[in-house]
């Protein structure tokens, strides 16, 4: 004789649109060998396992239980198919969220979203990932077959298959064998920011060898607040150019250097902010620098060869003479390479 088992693990959840509780349950059967005439004996009991009735049932009678998990489970029996219902433990510790490796309670359009899911102990078997949309209808399902893993993680490209934002219900169910587990969450997809960036300070003429100092301020279009942790980047046409000692103050205030080198004249640059998460789009604004070239004194060879020539020929007592020539050759050559 077979004795069919069924077990039904479950978890206390909220459902977030009407705040009742619910409760998840999952059915297996398994069929295990059992011993004896008029008793059945089952061996074979995960030691986890609980019975939930005390009680065997064959569809029209209730048997007492001579003895129960986490050894075996025995009771007398007559003909029949009979079935003994356990509680088996929920092996799906838990669901979190995280977008580029950093921790997140929401998620955009945007986002490529990583879900992970712990079990309470290494387990074998598959993983469905199911998210439904806020209408309840199905939106994305993955499965994953696992081999003595403790966790495992599903990703989901928002835009993929989400196309308003709203509460997500995501569920995640474990079947293993003997072993199950079930978990459910909500997820809530936010509507994305639009956000803006005004160029705060800058010079608009600048002379070399100085740096070029730029301080500027993105924020959140609707509530004007000020957004941090940006990407900023400065374009000339299509050139990137290099930034540097970038500091983010934390309440959407950056500043940084731009250093043009030996690149004189008229520079268009246009900064461009983006946000890592929650933005629709990046903001830009466009300002003029005029990076000067220094004024700087030449010497001519020719007229500074014609100099000396005239010293050695006039002698030490037309020295004088000699130093107003060299300052008439040195004013010349400033007129010559100034600007």
């Amino acid at each position: 004789m077979a004795a069919s088992i069924a077990f039904t693990p479950f978890r206390d959840l909220k459902d977030a649109a009407d705040s009742k509780k619910l409760t998840q349950n999952r059915t297996i059967e398994h069929r295990l060998t059992s011993t004896g005439v008029n008793h059945i004996n089952i061996t074979g009991v995960p030691s986890d396992w609980g019975d939930s009735s005390s009680m065997a049932f064959d569809g029209a009678n209730w048997v007492a239980l001579d003895s129960h998990p986490p050894d075996n489970i025995s009771f007398v029996s007559g003909n029949g198919t009979w079935t003994v219902n356990c509680t088996a433990p929920n092996y799906v510790s838990g669901i979190s969220f995280e977008v580029d490796g950093v921790p997140v309670e929401n998620a955009t359009l945007n986002d490529l979203l990583s879900i992970t899911v712990g079990f309470d102990k290494p387990v074998s078997g598959s993983a469905t990932l199911t998210i439904y949309d806020p209408s309840q209808k199905l939106n994305y399902t993955d499965t994953k077959t696992l081999s003595g893993v403790a966790g495992v993680m599903f990703g989901w490209n928002v835009s993929s298959t989400a196309t308003s934002d709203g509460i997500f219900n995501v569920t995640v169910s474990f079947v293993g064998g003997l072993s199950v587990g079930y978990n459910e969450t909500s997820l809530r997809i936010v509507p994305l920011i639009v956000a803006g960036l005004v160029v705060t300070s800058f010079p608009t003429s600048v002379e070399y060898p100085n740096t070029v100092p730029i301080t500027l301020y993105y924020y959140d279009n609707e509530t004007g607040l000020g957004l941090a942790g940006a990407t900023i980047t400065a374009y000339e046409g299509a050139k990137v150019l290099p930034i540097y000692n970038r500091t983010d103050y934390g309440n959407g205030t950056y500043s940084f250097i731009l250093d043009f080198g030996t690149d004189f004249g008229v520079h268009e640059v246009r900064f461009v902010a983006s946000g890592v998460r929650f933005y629709a789009s990046s903001a830009s604004n466009t300002i003029t620098i005029n990076f000067k070239a220094p004024y700087y004194v030449v010497i001519n060879p020719e007229i500074t060869g014609l100099i000396l020539l005239m010293s050695n020929m006039l002698g030490e007592q037309n020295q004088k003479i000699v130093r107003y020539l060299v300052l008439g050759a040195v004013l010349g050559s400033v007129a010559m390479g100034g600007t």
